[in-house]
């Protein structure tokens, strides 16, 4: 697993676990918006940012 702190956020650059690692970090208090999933191409990032801005708008 390789987690790095970049601009004050959390990027997973690599897991090779069976650990959800952002799930997990979620569940220790980290925001999800402060978590980037950097082993993800940019534009997949795009859509999975927007996909969890949905998420938490509904009620």
């Amino acid at each position: 697993m390789q987690l790095d702190l970049i601009e004050g956020k959390v990027w997973i650059q690599h897991n090779s676990t069976e650990i959800v690692i952002d799930r997990e970090l979620v569940g220790r208090g980290i925001a999800p918006q402060d978590i980037v999933l950097g082993f993800r191409a940019p534009k997949v990032r795009e859509r999975l940012a927007a996909l969890q801005k949905n998420i938490g708008s509904k009620p």
